[in-house]
């Protein structure tokens, strides 16, 4: 989320020819708002009452690796559109029922000063490791970022991986 959050622009500019640069960026924000919103309610509300939500987290990870998987290709600008609407509805979706499943941890531990730590780190390491990994693939040339794209596509499917790894072990002792 840091890379194309900070990068987006850049890489429109990198890839797209410059007159379609600034209506392909407004585009991507409108749809991303638009399709985010309702599909995080959404999610959060199956998570809630139908759903187990760490399965909906897996599947959020993966249509976001997707997403930045088919951005990385960037064929066309509908495409570089398309892909990043997705990305951020999945990202938003995620991070939604994250919340509740770190707001249900929290409930239930005595180390929450510890716990909330290792989430600030969670949240706080990629915005500072991303964009070095950037400098060393290239910087905001397309090569750089569409190696970036790939590596964080990899990272969000990996995750879903763990999720499926780890959900039995998500109840923390007291």
């Amino acid at each position: 989320a840091a890379l194309l959050l900070t990068f987006a622009q850049p890489y429109l500019v990198a890839v797209l020819p410059a007159s379609e640069v600034s209506r392909a960026l407004l585009i991507m924000v409108v749809l991303a708002a638009v399709l985010s919103v309702p599909l995080a309610l959404f999610a959060a509300r199956l998570a809630a009452h139908r759903v187990n939500p760490i399965r909906l987290l897996q599947i959020a990870a993966l249509v976001l690796a997707g997403a930045m998987a088919l951005l990385a290709s960037a064929p066309s600008p509908a495409l570089i559109i398309a892909s990043y609407a997705v990305f951020m509805s999945a990202l938003v979706t995620y991070l939604a029922v994250d919340t509740a499943v770190i707001a249900q941890w929290l409930a239930r531990s005595t180390a929450v000063a510890t716990r909330l730590g290792m989430m600030n780190l969670a949240n706080t390491l990629p915005g500072i490791i991303v964009p070095a990994l950037l400098l060393i693939w290239g910087g905001a040339a397309a090569e750089g970022l569409t190696a970036a794209f790939i590596f964080t596509a990899t990272g969000a499917a990996v995750a879903a991986g763990l999720l499926a790894f780890g959900s039995g072990r998500l109840s923390p002792p007291a």
